[in-house]
């Protein structure tokens, strides 16, 4: 349909280019004329009825609604602990908590975006509500979470039914990780006391691991993995003398610690 339509075009203005030149110009100005009038018209009424629903008093209510919503989490000890909105968020402080999510929904898209902020406080400005989107999203992150004997692999993902924590300025780290495993898969574990590796194909197929120790930051363009250097020492020290007694008690009976790599669809129909 489409080139039969584009084959008569063609043919006429050729047909009409040689044989009624200047007839055909006349209407080539007149169309023009009119098309210019119709485009400049629907941009005047475009910028007035965008100024009515800017200065819109229910609109300006709507929007009011919105940010009064109840859509900030406040997560402390890998649990949600309470929910605030953008309006009650700074009355409520000072408040214990090891990082806030803001969820901003598209509902044209049916995404909501996760914004963390670790460690929210009064000195933290309202600047952070606004952000901008990653211009990239992983291939594949897949966690290895050690649990005494087995080594339990989730596929964890940053974008799940919607929810995008893929934000510029995000930072994941262990307490993310945790609190994203009892989200998607009920599985709890301390930030404290967990022990995995963070396997992610990223999207140019680069393959990473990351432990416990490391930070992984998000940017607009790219991302970036920091290593926590003492951020616990007495916990490290707790951990080096238990990995030093294991060690002893595994050269006394003469066996090495063996792990049974096991996947968490497969755990979860056996319990």
């Amino acid at each position: 349909m489409f080139l039969r339509l584009l084959s008569c075009a063609v043919l006429t203005h050729l047909i009409m280019r040689k044989y009624y030149p200047e007839k055909y110009r006349k209407i080539l100005l007149f169309l023009t004329e009119n098309l210019i009038f119709a485009y400049s018209f629907i941009e005047l009424k475009t910028k007035k009825i965008y100024k009515q629903i800017k200065n819109s008093s229910s609109v300006n209510a709507m929007v009011e609604q919105m940010k009064s919503q109840n859509n900030i989490e406040v997560v402390f000890n890998n649990k949600v602990v309470t929910h605030y909105n953008r309006v009650s968020l700074y009355s409520k402080l000072p408040f214990d908590n090891d990082f806030i999510i803001y969820s901003d929904s598209e509902p044209m898209t049916s995404k909501t975006n996760k914004i963390v902020v670790h460690h929210f406080s009064d000195s933290v400005s309202e600047d952070v509500f606004r952000y901008k989107l990653c211009k990239y999203m992983f291939i594949s992150t897949v966690v290895y979470l050690e649990n005494k004997s087995k080594i339990i692999n989730y596929d964890l993902r940053l974008f799940s039914d919607g929810d995008n924590y893929f934000v510029a300025n995000n930072k994941i780290d262990k307490y993310v990780i945790c609190f994203l495993l009892n989200k998607q898969f009920s599985t709890v574990t301390t930030p404290e006391n967990c022990k995995y590796k963070f396997s992610i194909i990223d999207q140019s197929a680069n393959i990473l691991e990351l432990s416990e120790k490391d930070v992984l930051y998000l940017h607009e363009e790219n991302y970036e993995v920091i290593q926590v250097i003492g951020e616990s020492l007495d916990y490290k020290e707790e951990n080096d003398d238990e990995e030093k007694e294991e060690s002893e008690n595994s050269e006394n009976s003469g066996t090495s610690k063996e792990y049974e790599i096991v996947d968490s669809k497969k755990e979860n129909d056996n319990n």
